[in-house]
C-alpha cells in the first residue's frame, strides 16, 4: 500500500453462518487486487476492543515485520509482540468482495449478524456494533464537539510531522 490513507469511512455489511463476510465495495475498490481479480489480506485481533483488523497485503507484512521486530534475543514485551503474530491469519477476498473469516477470530471478536466496517487509514476494522459500545476509542460524532475534532487534527499533524 503506497498511501497511508487508503481506506477512510465506515459502511455496514453482515457475517453469514459460514463466517464469509462481503466487504463494501467503497473498500474493495481500494484493495490491490491480483491478476485473477482476487486479493489477500490479512486478518488480525483488533488491540483496542473485540474486533478484527483487516490489512491488505503490503500494509499485513508491514504490521508483521513492525511487530516481529529486531534480531536477536527479544526482552518480554517484545516475545509479546511475536506471540501476537500466531494470531494473524491470510485470508482471500474473491472477486465479489467475499471473505471467508477464522472461525477462531469470528468467536474471539463475537462477530454476529450486522458488522461495521470501518477504514483506519492503512486497514480496516471489523467489528460488532455492541462490542463497540465497550470501547472509549470509537468516536460517537454525536456527542463529538468542533474543540475535539480540532484536537483529533491537530494531534494527527503533529504526529505526522514527527514532533
Amino acid at each position: 500500500m503506497t498511501m497511508g490513507s487508503r481506506y477512510i469511512g465506515e459502511a455496514q455489511t453482515i457475517i453469514d453462518a459460514k463466517n464469509r463476510i462481503t466487504l463494501p465495495a467503497k473498500f474493495r475498490s481500494k484493495l490491490p487486487p491480483s491478476p485473477d481479480g482476487t486479493s489477500v489480506l490479512l486478518v488480525a485481533p483488533g488491540p483496542d476492543f473485540r474486533s478484527l483488523d483487516v490489512f491488505d497485503k503490503e500494509s499485513g507484512e508491514r504490521r508483521m515485520h513492525e511487530l516481529a521486530g529486531d534480531s536477536g534475543l527479544p526482552d518480554a514485551e517484545q516475545r509479546k509482540r511475536q506471540a501476537l503474530l500466531g494470531r494473524f491469519e491470510w485470508c482471500e477476498c474473491d472477486k465479489q468482495g467475499r471473505v471467508l473469516l477464522p472461525a477462531s477470530h469470528v468467536a474471539w471478536a463475537r462477530l454476529k449478524g450486522e458488522l461495521k466496517v470501518s477504514g483506519r487509514g492503512g486497514h480496516l476494522l471489523v467489528y460488532s456494533p455492541e462490542e463497540a459500545k465497550t470501547s472509549a476509542q470509537q468516536l460517537d460524532l454525536e456527542d463529538l464537539d468542533p474543540a475535539a475534532v480540532a484536537r483529533l487534527y491537530e494531534e494527527a499533524k503533529l504526529q505526522g510531522s514527527g514532533k
